[in-house]
């Protein structure tokens, strides 16, 4: 058998630690999303590198791949464009028709306008990324849209919405499910995923099992940020969003104005581009291939 024969890599181990010598250990978690040997001897292994406030880590020096134990000398570090997998849920209760004092639009307009801000301004026309908006449709969870790669068909589809009666309570709990597998599944495809929640936030402890949708949110290792409308951010409604941000990474913004979730869109778009580290495969026959990835001090 050929060389360009082998069988593809199979990568068995994926092992990070990243050790802050001088102070203490920082945490950062590295995906391996990819792996190409389609053109062996040469392999490119896509990695999703972050560290513990969710950014991009990109000064990947100290970034090693062994093979079946032997370290590989020469490696190419580039990144690649990928684009980013957004889903949106929007809470739209009641308390959305509100128009407080000193905004001359309602709480869904609010929403309404962050998510044109998004694509208009955020979502890359190159059709990588992806956009889904989830609604409540009476007792259910519904799609707006689903799977946007076109920033217009987002544009389209929240310009549309315009519901009839909001309910007094939404059924939250069943959108975060459909939110968390549609994002689940999609992250299996290496793309990075994130779910933002647009709410007025005093009935999320009412609504919502926390433990279960957050430890599903770890698992897929989904950040979930929130964007808190209306005039005020009460403490009540910080502390209901911080149950799902916190433990997922995320953060939550206070939006009575579009410009305020930029922090939000910024912060997911920076995976819009992901590591690909490139390098000759030291096999030489075919078979099962271990490789091991690590950055910085391996833990013994």
């Amino acid at each position: 058998m050929k060389p360009h024969q082998l069988l593809p890599i199979v990568v068995a181990l994926l092992l990070l630690a990243l050790v802050d010598r001088a102070l203490a250990q920082a945490s950062v978690e590295l995906d391996l999303v990819a792996i190409d040997a389609a053109a062996f001897p040469t392999v490119a292994l896509d990695l999703i590198v972050t560290d513990e406030a969710l950014s991009p880590v990109t000064d990947l020096r100290a970034l090693t791949v062994r093979e079946a134990g032997q370290i590989i000398s020469a490696i190419a570090v580039s990144r690649v464009p990928a684009g980013v997998g957004l889903t949106i849920l929007l809470d739209a209760n009641q308390g959305l028709d509100v128009v407080d004092a000193g905004s001359d639009v309602s709480r869904l307009e609010q929403a309404r306008q962050g998510i044109l801000r998004y694509a208009d301004v955020f979502m890359s026309p190159s059709g990588l990324d992806r956009v889904d908006i989830i609604v409540p449709d009476g007792d259910e969870a519904a799609f707006l849209v689903q799977e946007a790669s076109d920033p217009q068909a987002v544009v389209t589809a929240i310009e549309g919405y315009a519901p009839a009666q909001l309910p007094a309570l939404t059924p939250l709990n069943a959108m975060m499910e459909l939110a968390l597998t549609t994002a689940g599944d999609r992250a299996e495809s290496g793309q990075f995923q994130a779910l933002l929640l647009l709410t007025n936030g005093s009935e999320l402890d009412r609504q919502l099992d926390y433990a279960t949708l957050v430890d599903e949110a770890i698992a897929w290792r989904l950040p979930i940020f929130a964007a808190i409308l209306g005039s005020r951010a009460d403490p009540d409604e910080v502390a209901n969003v911080a149950r799902l941000y916190e433990p997922t990474r995320g953060f939550y913004v206070h939006m009575p104005v579009p410009l305020d979730a930029d922090p939000i869109f910024t912060a997911v778009q920076a995976h819009a581009t992901r590591a690909r580290v490139t390098y000759t495969s030291l096999a030489r026959r075919s078979g099962v291939i271990t490789v091991t990835v690590a950055l910085g001090a391996e833990v013994v």
